[in-house]
């Protein structure tokens, strides 16, 4: 992977126009948020074709906040766990991925030419057999090194030559202030880079030449020259420290995923009536989003199409409870894909947020509205390491309700934090009052929730202003009060309330209760935007009006408005 001839079925970066020469990170990177992983643009090629473009998610050389990481066989373990996950899993709600196969999800370290646009796997400079992670540490012990299991610190080394030593005064390549008093000589990229010379000056075989022909490029390079002087015998600075840069310094670990253009935040955003204009600008902004814009691209014809919603246009109020009703098929479709991962690892996630969920619009043609055709997905699977117990699903349900609270009330007058910390404050006053059921609990939120009772408004769930304040709203105060309910009782894990405890006589999980109350809110919600009875009464109101024209009288008054709820559905 990454390291393949170029000609052939292979993976490859997708790489920005130019000379890459003098850029620090020459990569398209989609994402590099993750602790302990980035996320590149990359393609499936054969030969000079282009077949595909994929999310390749490959391991960081480091964890960020190395002081806190776990080790590195955690991290091993994690990555371990999102393969098998993957592997595992069959849903439409968990990103789809191109398994490399149990041989080549984890290889050699990569090494990148920023002048030949090429990546290759390093090779040792005395034997040139492929140099890897040290993972030996009986080894590194005796060598004056961390050893791999008690830390985050990793060395690439030549297992051939360091055995043919056998005193641990093997070389090892990696963070040099690692180096200690032993007997061991580290080096750090730059040199393994100016190493690369010592092959280009061997005497070798026939064969040794045809395989380094394959394998090192620099080896029948226009530019070996330039890149590695003759007389250089590894002690000066060369060219080739400039153009050569690691793209995985230690063993590559990686997984090519379908190419997931918006996050969930992003979308529930988009849905409840932000501007593409603004949301795009606001992603490619991030550190690290840059290779998202050929990505994102892709999206402009569909954020530019003048249908986004049924309602877009409606003056009546409906069009607050189309974007709740699409909202909620977005939280639908991630709980779903939630469940699915329970169900093929036997655990709960345990960092799940906004960030867990990308979403992929649909191509619903310019005669359809645009934002009635996606779908989300579950792409972060590996989890946190849940100890030597597991952890119960259960433990996902907070998760959850950051999801649900994140899609119906952040908008462009409160954003994350300031719903998050209410959110926090009212399960808070929840949990003092102690057990009791949905009801008892249910009727208390709404004084709970009077401090903040502007950011817990169901107008919150339209995102700009100009279609949020002073506009007509549809959405059933009923409906809402008990969409609130269902978040908290996500949120607290309170006996008789919360989904976490389950009652007696429960059978299914905790996930499988909260899909089977969230249905029933789903199902209320589509009946109040397809209500035949509202129609109805608009077409009434309609006619009313022009006979009263006709005759020169004025038009009778409306007829009260009765709940479709408690006339269809209960």
């Amino acid at each position: 992977m990454l390291g393949s001839p170029p000609a052939g079925l292979r993976f490859e970066l997708v790489l920005p126009d130019g000379d890459l020469e003098g850029r620090d990170d020459p990569f398209l990177t989609l994402s590099d948020s993750g602790r302990f992983s980035r996320v590149l643009l990359a393609r499936v090629a054969m030969g000079p074709t282009p077949l595909r473009t994929v999310a390749l998610k490959m391991r960081r050389g480091a964890p960020r906040s190395a002081e806190t990481a776990p080790p590195n066989p955690a991290v091993d373990e994690r990555w371990d766990r999102e393969l098998a996950t993957l592997r595992a899993v069959s849903s439409p709600e968990v990103v789809r991925f191109l398994d490399p196969g149990p041989e080549s999800d984890r290889v050699g370290p990569v090494t990148f030419c920023r002048k030949m646009r090429l990546a290759f796997h390093p090779l040792c400079p005395e034997c040139m057999a492929p140099l890897r992670d040290c993972r030996d540490d009986a080894l590194l012990r005796s060598s004056g090194l961390p050893a791999y299991s008690e830390g985050s610190t990793r060395f690439l080394y030549c297992a051939s030559c360091a055995a043919k030593r056998g005193d641990g005064s093997a070389i090892y390549y990696g963070d040099t202030a690692q180096a200690g008093t032993g007997s061991a000589e580290v080096r750090d990229w730059n040199r393994l880079a100016r190493d690369g010379g010592a092959i280009l000056r061997a005497s070798i075989s026939a064969e040794a030449r045809d395989r380094l022909m394959r394998e090192f490029p620099c080896y029948g390079c226009a530019h070996r020259d330039q890149c590695y002087s003759e007389a250089s015998d590894g002690s000066s600075p060369v060219l080739a420290e400039s153009r050569l840069m690691p793209l995985s310094p230690f063993d590559l670990q990686a997984i090519p995923m379908e190419v997931l253009p918006l996050r969930y935040d992003e979308f529930a955003d988009l849905l409840g009536g932000a501007s593409w204009e603004e949301v795009r600008a606001r992603a490619l902004s991030e550190p690290g989003g840059a290779g998202r814009a050929s990505v994102l691209a892709t999206l402009d014809a569909a954020f530019s199409s003048p249908l986004l919603w049924i309602h877009g246009n409606d003056r009546t109020g409906r069009l607050p409870l189309e974007i709740l009703r699409l909202k909620l098929a977005l939280f639908g479709q991630a709980a779903r894909g939630l469940k699915a991962v329970h169900e093929a690892a036997g655990r709960a996630l345990l960092d799940l947020g906004p960030s867990s969920v990308m979403v992929d619009l649909g191509g619903s043609g310019s005669d359809l509205p645009a934002l009635w055709s996606f779908r989300a997905k579950m792409i972060d699977v590996g989890g946190e390491d849940p100890g030597p117990e597991g952890a119960p699903p259960a433990a996902d349900l907070r998760g959850l309700a950051r999801l649900f609270f994140r899609a119906l009330l952040v908008n462009d007058g409160q954003d994350e934090a300031a719903v998050f910390s209410a959110v926090e404050r009212v399960s808070g006053k929840l949990q003092g009052s102690g057990p009791g059921d949905v009801k008892t609990l249910a009727a208390a939120l709404p004084s709970h929730l009077e401090p903040d009772r502007g950011l817990f408004d169901r107008s919150a769930v339209v995102h700009p202003a100009a279609l949020r304040e002073g506009r007509e709203n549809q959405i059933p105060p009923t409906l809402w009060a008990d969409l609130l309910t269902f978040g908290f009782r996500l949120e607290a894990a309170i006996p008789g309330f919360g989904f976490a405890i389950p009652p007696e006589d429960a059978t299914a999980g905790p996930v499988d209760r909260a899909l089977a109350e969230f249905d029933l809110l789903v199902r209320r919600a589509q009946v109040e935007l397809t209500s035949r009875a509202d129609r109805g009464r608009e077409i009434l109101r309609a006619c009313d009006a022009l006979l009263a024209e006709i005759g020169g009288g004025e038009a009778p008054a409306a007829p009260a408005r009765r709940t479709t709820e408690s006339t269809r559905v209960r």
